[in-house]
């Protein structure tokens, strides 16, 4: 049965398929979120391709998980508002980094002093991280296309 987080990204998905024959590998190219549409518009659409291979593509979504997707479609809505799409897709994007790694991982991989300290700020050696990861995906994917 469709969650309705993946009810929701199979809306445009059905709109571009409508009428050609499609191949979800064409479109769930990537792990995970798109997996999960891919299975949906697989259940939904079985006539409209052959075969599908999903990864990461759990049968359920966990209630962080969906916390998580809550706050980076509000930090998308927020940049889309003000003009600042390209920084809040940054943003988004840093904040679905840190799902990919354990806690450990993340010890491990950065130290946990700061790199530069000024008055009242510190910058970390995780958030370059964040950032670079961020601002390739922006310049990739729009926010338009993560409604």
């Amino acid at each position: 049965m469709l969650s309705p987080d993946a009810s929701r990204l199979l809306r445009p998905e059905r709109e571009t398929c409508r009428g050609a024959p499609y191949d979800a590998a064409m479109w769930a190219d990537r792990a995970s979120r798109l997996s999960v549409v891919a299975l949906a518009f697989a259940e939904a659409y079985p006539d409209r391709l052959e075969r599908i291979v999903a990864i990461s593509a759990p049968h359920e979504t966990h209630p962080m998980t969906t916390a998580l997707r809550a706050l980076q479609r509000q930090i998308v809505e927020l940049g889309l508002s003000t003009g600042e799409t390209r920084e809040a897709m940054a943003i988004a994007r840093g904040l679905a980094m840190t799902t990919y790694r354990s806690r450990e991982e993340f010890a491990e991989r950065f130290d946990s002093a700061p790199v530069e300290q000024g008055q009242g700020s510190a910058t970390f050696p995780v958030e370059g991280y964040l950032r670079a990861h961020g601002e390739r995906f922006a310049a990739r994917w729009t926010a338009e296309r993560a409604r």
